[in-house]
């Protein structure tokens, strides 16, 4: 790392310091808001936004796009999983395509090209018609803090009935505390970790593909520079921050030899000075492997509740909020969560530091749930009533470890949100402001809090300069799937100004999805002899039909689905069923979103 990259980043802070539908399960609509159509306007001025909706009888999609007026535009097409794209239009001026030579069931990624601002010249997504159900997910991992699995043994049992009635395989492993007295004593703990993930990534035959961090487990450091910009004296944020990336990266070449700058001011908390051989390591990206490839290969996530006193105290108080979250996520996963499925977006640097913001704001609302115009809203989702509970929200302030919108009458602590009249009123939030990217400095952190909030709060993530690609969440895809696809895409930049790997980091469950279907009530079974017959009350509103998988390996599966096309009556005969066997009801939805329409599951439920 020279010294002149470092200056650069320096100038560049004290720069910014200076600065100061017509489907089964509805996309959702909100009420008008005032100042909406002012924050448009400006995401119009700003950054391109594009999405696709279903053409009536599934005939293909209108591709649309926001953009600035008269820009020339080439729309390109490929199959997904290839690089074969084709120009579909090139022009001056278009802001919609009809493509009518989509195959249903079939998903495309849509490149967008313009000669706007070269970091923003492309928008890339996917969409498709009547795409298909993802019925395996692979395999997740729970990492568990060994000094609390005892205690939460009965949640955690659930859960992973819960990922495997959601297509996941499960493997569970109790891993090592972090010990924040002796960062020493963290090293081996990290090593042993991380080898236990690369083994269990190899055993699966390479499909593990998200790892969820439960408790303090043993934090890897790593980096020597400070996203937020802070670097100077008395405010320093330089150095080695949480790098939980740092398990989801199963060969890459992580070195520990960069030194901490000299002539920079002391670092304001000490666990983010970086020396070598100290067991921190040098990169903010995931670093490239023995043949250069540089590839994160596990999503990650992490729920941890240590040093949030406004919460709750000591190993109890850790216990008792991780209980409270697991219970708030399984009612999002039945659809006991009601909340509006749009975004609400709260620009208050009120500079140039809001671009990123709103462009992710519009971007993950369009492609999630098209481009109405109230898909996204202005407003402060810390102030939103019940009533109007959202699933995203994106927002932006001054920020430090406990707060945001510091030195403003709108300023929120992370004390206040302790009280369940002042938790946030989201399911998921991207935060954008000042020591956010460090989730583990100091005590009750404010992404952290959100998820300690009694209701809602299901994950929070820090955004500063990458594009969170959330439009695998438009085809039943998961949180850590759009944090993968993020990921690797800064990995492929390696440039700051498009993100870091361990900046990415989602505070919550990254398995959760964006579009729930109740699951199926009163299922019961029956045996006859050798035969089985399931039936089962009458689903959610907006059910196509239902799916039937059996396993004879007990709860934990393998499940294998014993109905070709989908069932549309309340019941299903196994004439031949196995004398030890776990049988699986999901209910399937169609849904319509700003990526085209696709078959959604509910949760398995099981019997016997």
């Amino acid at each position: 790392m020279s010294k002149n990259w470092i200056l650069a980043w320096l100038v560049l802070g004290l720069g910014v310091a200076w600065l100061g539908s017509r489907t089964a399960v509805r996309a959702g609509q909100a009420p008008p808001v005032a100042g909406r159509e002012t924050l448009r306007s400006e995401a119009y001025k700003r950054s391109w936004v594009a999405w696709a909706e279903v053409l009536p009888g599934d005939e293909g999609l209108r591709v649309q796009w926001w953009g600035t007026t008269g820009a020339e535009v080439e729309l390109l097409r490929a199959v997904h999983g290839t690089t074969n794209f084709t120009t579909l239009l090139k022009g001056r001026g278009a802001t919609e395509f009809l493509d009518r030579g989509v195959v249903p069931g079939q998903r495309y990624v849509y490149r967008l090209q313009t000669g706007f601002r070269p970091e923003q010249s492309v928008v890339e997504w996917s969409a498709g018609v009547r795409m298909p159900p993802v019925e395996d997910r692979g395999t997740v991992a729970l990492l568990v803090d060994e000094t609390l699995a005892g205690a939460l043994h009965p949640e955690l049992g659930r859960l992973e009935q819960e990922l495997i009635g959601d297509g996941w395989n499960v493997l569970r492993r109790n891993v090592p505390r972090h010990d924040d007295r002796d960062w020493s004593r963290n090293t081996n703990a990290i090593a042993r970790i991380r080898a236990q993930v690369k083994a269990d990534w190899e055993a699966s035959g390479k499909t593990l593909r998200c790892l969820f961090l439960i408790g303090h487990v043993a934090i890897p450091y790593s980096g020597m520079h400070a996203e937020d910009l802070h670097t100077g004296r008395g405010d320093n944020h330089f150095g080695a921050w949480p790098s939980d990336q740092y398990y989801g990266d199963v060969d890459g070449n992580w070195t520990d030899l960069h030194p901490y700058p000299t002539y920079l001011a002391p670092v304001s908390f000490p666990i983010t000075r970086n020396e070598p051989g100290d067991g921190k390591f040098d990169w903010e990206h995931v670093p490239p492997n023995a043949s250069g490839e540089a590839k994160l290969e596990m999503a990650f996530g992490r729920l941890d509740f240590f040093r949030m006193p406004s919460f709750g105290k000591g190993e109890r108080g850790e216990i008792a909020l991780l209980k409270q979250y697991f219970d708030k996520a399984r009612r999002y996963r039945m659809g006991d969560m009601p909340a509006r499925a749009g975004v609400v977006a709260g620009g208050y640097f009120q500079n140039a530091l809001d671009l990123n913001l709103l462009m992710n704001a519009y971007r993950t609302g369009s492609r999630l749930f098209g481009g109405g115009t109230n898909t996204v809203v202005e407003g402060d989702f810390f102030g939103l009533p019940a009533s109007e509970a959202t699933l995203w929200g994106f927002q932006s302030g001054s920020g430090y470890i406990d707060r945001i919108r510091s030195g403003s009458p709108g300023v929120v602590t992370s004390s206040a949100l302790a009280s369940p009249k002042r938790q946030a009123k989201v399911v998921f939030s991207m935060l954008l402001g000042s020591w956010f990217g460090d989730w583990a400095v100091g005590e009750d952190n404010l992404l952290r809090a959100i998820t300690a909030s009694r209701d809602y709060g299901l994950a929070s993530m820090w955004i500063r300069n990458a594009e969170w690609r959330f439009d695998s969440l438009a085809w039943g895809g998961t949180l850590g799937d759009g944090q993968l696809l993020t990921a690797n895409e800064s990995v492929r930049f390696r440039d700051p100004n498009r993100g870091t790997t361990r900046t990415l980091t989602i505070l919550g469950d990254p398995t959760l999805r964006a579009h729930v279907v109740s699951p199926v009530r009163g299922l019961k079974g029956k045996r006859s002899e050798k035969a089985v017959r399931l039936s089962w009350a009458e689903g959610a509103p907006g059910i196509l039909g239902w799916h039937v998988y059996r396993s004879t390996n007990g709860p934990t599966g393998t499940f294998s689905r014993l109905n070709q096309d989908l069932l549309t009556t309340r019941e299903f005969d196994d004439p031949q069923a196995p004398t030890a066997v776990k049988y699986m009801v999901r209910g399937a939805a169609l849904v319509e979103t700003g990526s085209g329409s696709y078959t959604n599951l509910s949760l398995g439920v099981f019997w016997p």
